[in-house]
């Protein structure tokens, strides 16, 4: 890597297309956008660059060039020069003119000329900084360029995605290339330029090109010498492309002597915080990061990044009489507390709280307060009974990240949260599901600010005062990041009309999945026992089944031999292929198993394995030993719809469909005796959904009549009378109701119907022939996501499709498939949600005892105290039937037991 000797003194001419381009295609998989859904990937990424050279480079001197619209010089010389490149992107051209604008207010000088590309202006202004002696650093990852790179000259290629910012001097070129910058012209003119169009010598290739220039120096040498040519085909290749190598090297020499009339003096850059403008021009395209970097007074809603902060005048207090003075400051005034506690731990609820960090604005009553006992700790119970009144007051805000995690370490100590709180973890989640939730990440992004890493003494429990001084600084810091995020995460869901999502759904279930996650729910660890040996069995028949059907003992559970066997011995056709071989995956087995008995065998033996080892074995093992119950956690803030996840254990995925999955619900028992299950679960909610979101007259109906709406389908779709749908066409319309909505296609519909693909296409098109309203729903859908960059669910939560703005390919179609499915999937969600916050305020309300204990898709299990079963069935219709006012009705299905399985049956 070769730098200027003086990079600050250097003058950076940058080119500005290109410059944009490669910002563009930085964030092609996952693009900027503002509020309103406007791709700024681009226009972000240009300005970080030159913000990047400012003020990391320090350069003080900058041109900016551009292409202009239309043919060039070079046009005229050979038309179907940069023929081969698609067009460009309505997003980059839609962003140009704010880039020029920034450009514009930035007070940096930039130039384009009328039949010229930018590499000619580049070209011709480093030959006049040559001249009189000044260093130049060309900004661009243009290999055309390279050929101006010399002693004085040199290149700088902007960092792009995980690629790092390099720097080129004449020595790097020739690394890169094989042949010097002087020599670049006569390579292209050999080996030609794709990106271009430019011909080059058919049939030579840069490693030959390489070979003759190192040989003979140039273009001209190389023909004034083909005799010398050791290779006849080379020779001949050359004798005939002799006419295109020459004007190939004119298509990609850039001129050196346009008059620029440009003045030395114009290229002085003021100090970008200087600029009255740039600031609101930052905050017009949502660059808060940018804007915040520019120091400075900040807009009344967003804090300044440096303020608070923690320094060693940070109290740590660690004494009842030093906390019950702090407390009593903090509590004359009622502005935010931003909060947070040492720790990262996996499984809260099993934690103990050592310390609490606590943050103003302004850096007044900041402090770390110390709690467990021990030297200079306060007794948690001292510390709750002092710290009680500032959680619970509800006309002061609380600012934290992951307060679900905070409500249990909060319980150690005996204190409960009440509202209003502002949880920055599940804001950003409200705002971009996709994007990253942690509290570093945010920081950065948003605050431009990195803060500690957590060390491993952050952790500790109640006894322990193993608290380091990093340790309750990075505490410290998360405390103060909260509260500086909360106006800028605040005002964004307020500018995208997310607030009430975030203020009346997401917010409040925070405290109702901590809740269900420390109430829990009791295993009746026997049947689970007697469940392993039965599986046991079950396995054991399996595995002499497989036996006998491969005629040979195998081990199921090795892919390499699978393959052996199902592909080399019993020659069955392979599928697709990974690095290790030939797929033997789900997928693959099923595609299989209507040719040999052997790939259902497999299947059903996976199936019963996984089971064996995910649940049956392992759920005994995660009951707490104190409470005697199960304690999954439930995660807000993970999926790209909205929907919980649970884990330790994953609840979401014991499986329904098999006798031996449902048996494992048998284990689920209500506790203490006396009282029962209450399984609520909305009928058939995604196809309620994609009715009310296309408005199809015929699912209207059928909803609204009460029909059974797969028997209803297959009438509409096949044309027959209610009388004459029997199993096999409700079956398979059961199945095309919910492969659309999942964006099945006729390949994997196929599959699921057992027919073949030329059928499965023509039931489709049959289908939607039928069912207009569902076909514009999709068409459409799709179509406004494309625009929009975006789709929504009816309760406003949005998931960023990037991938459909690709020309075509398999990220493109997965997100045609996600718009169609997340607005059914995630409208869903907002309506499961929004019946656990109504039903949990009604319990409270009322002060029943009965409890919510698990959410698994679109179900709700409650544990229901002896003498309340009617009142909380009541209340349960109620708020679930009521989530939502829909276009057609919503319905429960209800089940009462003293296990799962019983609630279920």
């Amino acid at each position: 890597m070769t730098l200027p000797k003086n990079p600050a003194a250097a003058v950076y001419i940058v080119d500005g297309t290109a410059l944009v381009y490669r910002a563009h295609y930085a964030f092609i998989s996952n693009p900027l956008r503002t509020g309103k859904g406007r791709d700024v990937s681009a226009l972000f990424g240009f300005i970080n660059t030159i913000f990047h050279l400012i003020r990391e480079v320090k350069a003080d001197s900058m041109m900016v060039m551009f292409d202009t619209k239309g043919p060039t010089f070079r046009h005229e010389m050979f038309k179907e020069y940069k023929a081969t490149r698609p067009e460009v992107p309505p997003e980059i051209i839609d962003q140009i003119p704010d880039v020029k604008r920034f450009l514009d207010i930035a007070g940096i000088p930039r130039l384009e000329e009328a039949g010229m590309e930018a590499d000619d202006l580049i070209s011709s202004f480093s030959e006049k900084c040559a001249r009189v002696g000044k260093e130049t650093v060309i900004v661009s990852a243009d290999k055309d360029l390279m050929q101006l790179v010399g002693p004085k000259t040199f290149q700088y290629i902007p960092a792009k995605g995980r690629e790092p910012a390099r720097w080129m001097g004449p020595q790097d070129v020739e690394e890169k290339w094989g042949v010097p910058p002087q020599q670049l012209r006569d390579f292209q003119a050999l080996a030609g330029d794709h990106a271009d169009n430019v011909p080059g010598v058919s049939g030579i290739g840069p490693k030959t090109a390489v070979q003759l220039l190192k040989q003979f120096h140039g273009l001209d040498e190389i023909y004034g010498h083909l005799e010398a040519i050791p290779s006849s085909a080379v020779r001949k290749k050359l004798e005939a492309g002799r006419e295109s190598a020459y004007l190939s090297r004119e298509l990609v020499t850039l001129r050196r002597d346009l008059h620029l009339g440009i003045d030395f003096k114009e290229l002085k850059i003021a100090p970008l915080e200087e600029q009255p403008e740039l600031r609101s021009f930052l905050r017009e395209f949502e660059f808060r990061r940018l804007e915040n970097s520019l120091g400075g007074a900040l807009s009344v809603e967003t804090p300044s990044p440096r303020s608070p902060s923690f320094s060693s005048a940070t109290p740590v207090i660690a004494t009842v009489e030093a906390l019950k003075l702090w407390a009593e400051r903090v509590a004359a005034s009622s502005s935010p507390l931003g909060l947070a506690a040492p720790g990262t731990d996996e499984i809260p609820f099993t934690a103990n709280l050592t310390g609490l960090a606590f943050s103003q604005l302004g850096g007044e009553q900041a402090a770390f307060v110390k709690v467990g006992i021990g030297s200079g700790g306060i007794p948690g119970d001292k510390a709750g009974k002092i710290l009680s009144p500032l959680f619970s007051d509800r006309n002061r805000l609380k600012v934290g990240h992951d307060f679900k995690r905070l409500i249990h370490l909060l319980q150690k100590i005996k204190i409960e949260l009440s509202p209003p709180y502002f949880d920055t973890q599940v804001a950003s989640y409200v705002l971009d599901p996709s994007r990253r939730h942690d509290i570093g990440s945010l920081s950065k992004e948003f605050l431009n600010r990195v803060l500690q890493t957590p060390d491993a003494g952050k952790t500790g429990d109640l006894f322990s005062t193993a608290l380091s001084e990093d340790s309750i600084s990075a505490t410290m810091e998360e405390a103060e990041a909260v509260l500086l995020l909360y106006p800028i995460l605040e005002r964004e869901c307020r500018s995208r009309e997310q607030e009430q999502l975030l203020q009346k759904l997401e917010l409040p279930l925070v405290s109702i999945l901590a809740r269900m996650e420390s109430v829990g729910i009791a295993l009746d660890v026997p049947v689970l026992e007697r469940m392993r040996s039965d599986l046991q069995v079950e396995l054991n028949r399996l595995e002499g089944q497989a036996t006998k059907a491969a005629g040979i003992e195998f081990n199921l559970n090795s892919p390499s031999q699978l393959r052996e066997i199902l592909f080399d011995q019993l020659k069955l056709p392979t599928g697709k292929k990974t690095k290790t071989g030939y797929s033997t995956d789900s997928g693959v087995l099923e595609g299989l198993a209507g040719l040999h008995p052997l790939p259902g065998i497999l299947l059903e033996y996976r199936q019963l394995s996984k089971l064996q080892s995910t649940y049956v074995e392992v759920l005994p093992r995660l009951v707490d030993p104190v409470t005697h119950r199960l304690h999954a956690l439930f995660h807000q803030t993970v999926t790209a719809t909205g929907r919980l996840s649970s884990s330790h254990p994953n609840l979401q995925n014991i499986p329904i469909r098999s006798e031996l999955g449902r048996k494992i619900r048998k284990a689920f028992v209500a506790s203490p005796k006396g009282w029962v299950f209450l399984s609520a679960d909305y009928s058939q909610i995604e196809l309620r959904l994609l009715a009310h979101l296309s408005s199809d007259d015929y699912l209207l109906e059928a909803f609204h009549s009460g029909d059974d709406i797969h028997k209803a389908t297959a009438c509409r779709v096949f044309g027959v009378t209610p009388d004459q749908v029997d199993g096999s066409l409700r079956a398979r319309a059961k199945i095309a109701n919910f492969g659309i909505i999942y964006g099945m296609g006729p390949q994997r519909l196929a599959v699921e119907m057992g027919i073949p693909i030329a059928d499965a296409k023509r039931f489709i098109e049959e289908y939607l022939e039928k069912l207009p309203g569902v076909r514009n729903y999709l068409t459409s859908i799709v179509e406004e996501a494309r625009q929009r960059g975006f789709v929504e669910t009816i309760a406003g939560r949005r998931r960023y499709l990037p991938d459909l703005q690709l020309d075509k390919g398999r990220l493109r179609s997965q997100a045609e498939r996600m718009a169609i499915n997340t607005p059914i999937q995630g409208s869903a969600a907002d309506l499961i949600k929004q019946a656990m916050v109504g039903v949990q305020r009604e319990l409270a309300a009322r002060h029943l005892k009965s409890r919510l204990v698990l959410q698994i898709h679109d179900e709700l299990l409650l544990e229901i105290a002896p003498d309340e079963k009617d009142r909380v069935g009541d209340l349960i219709r109620r708020e679930m039937e009521g989530a939502a006012l829909l276009t057609v009705p919503l319905v429960i299905e209800e089940g009462w037991g003293e296990t799962w399985w019983d609630a279920h049956a």
